[in-house]
């Protein structure tokens, strides 16, 4: 639903149903993490949904978007199973494109399939960085005093630094 007086877009998330679990136990403790893309720094959070594979979540999320954004703007549900001892793993995720779905001050209901989420599209960041001492007047780039020094960074999916 969206509120043009206001410009706030309010989600209600409802359910899920039939997720899979990826690990061995088999059950999940799912939960959702919404954003209105490419804006990736607000980020909403569902409650976790204790051991279910057919969640209820009945909450409501509410962005603040201007009417003239909406064309621009995707969102982005990504579900996750809660891990109290390690990271929590997404287990899918839904992509909606605002400018495909009707909005008005009326509630628009609109089903989903969750699709399996993409883990290559993961994005890298470099957490740790080390200072380099004592570099040697030779490796001054031909007495220009600029020091030409790079670093290449080598990233394993599943280490950590």
């Amino acid at each position: 639903m969206y509120d043009s007086e206001q410009s706030l877009l309010t989600v209600r998330l409802i359910q899920a149903s039939d997720l899979v679990p990826r690990d061995f136990s088999g059950s999940l403790d799912p939960y959702c993490r919404l954003r209105l893309l490419p804006n990736q720094k607000l980020q909403l959070q569902s409650k976790v949904q204790r051991k279910t594979r057919c969640p209820e979540f009945e909450e409501e999320f509410i962005f603040d978007v201007q009417q003239s954004d909406m064309g621009s703007r995707t969102l982005e549900i990504l579900v996750f199973d809660f891990d109290q001892y390690s990271r929590d793993e997404c287990i899918g995720q839904v992509h909606m494109p605002l400018e495909h779905v009707e909005l008005s001050r009326d509630p628009t209901f609109v089903c989903r399939a969750i699709m399996p989420y993409d883990d290559q599209k993961q994005v890298w960041s470099v957490t740790r960085v080390w200072r380099s001492r004592g570099l040697r007047d030779s490796e001054v780039s031909q007495g220009s005093g600029v020091l030409e020094v790079y670093v290449t960074v080598e990233c394993h999916k599943g280490l950590e630094f």
